[in-house]
């Protein structure tokens, strides 16, 4: 269980470059990262992306899983730590029951595959605790963004937890 913990963590702590979380003075706006599609320019999609894993930690640390869920697409899943596959349900379950104290992502990079797909891995280390028990670790982490009906949408997520 500890590992699925671990795995939702870093489902959510998908964002800052090797900084410990806290909030920005003043979050940048999706407009200000890259206009929508439709704008006058063309968003840089890996921004774009990038933002928008920025924006789900945001919503786990003030553990708001509204926020989180609508970037989540509806046939989202995740392959956690404990190497079960949990589907976006699944994942709001638990969700109550995890705690992100303190993270730390380095190695964060946004690759694009296609023109409405990005690949984004990097590797976490979380402070936190599933159920009041501590679960502190490393992951390598990857997430996949799609557009789909005009929004960017997180559809696969996986954790792999790093040994000590």
């Amino acid at each position: 269980m500890k590992l699925t913990a671990l795995a939702l963590m870093t489902l959510i702590s998908c964002m800052v470059f090797g900084q410990t979380a806290k909030p920005a003075a003043k979050p940048a706006t999706a407009a200000e990262v890259a206009s929508e599609p439709g704008g006058k320019t063309a968003p840089d999609r890996r921004k774009l992306i990038e933002f928008y894993e920025r924006e789900m930690i945001e919503a786990e640390r003030k553990h708001n899983w509204e926020a989180i869920a609508r970037r989540l697409a509806p046939d989202f899943l995740e392959v956690a730590g404990d190497g079960k596959a949990y589907s976006k349900e699944q994942v709001a379950a638990y969700f109550p029951d995890v705690r992100l104290n303190k993270y730390t992502i380095s190695e964060m990079e946004v690759r694009r595959v296609a023109a409405n797909v990005g690949v984004v891995t990097y590797r976490v280390e979380v402070d936190a605790t599933f159920q009041g028990q501590p679960i502190p670790g490393a992951a390598r982490v990857s997430s996949v963004w799609v557009r789909q009906n005009g929004a960017w949408l997180m559809r696969f997520h996986q954790a792999t937890p790093i040994p000590k």
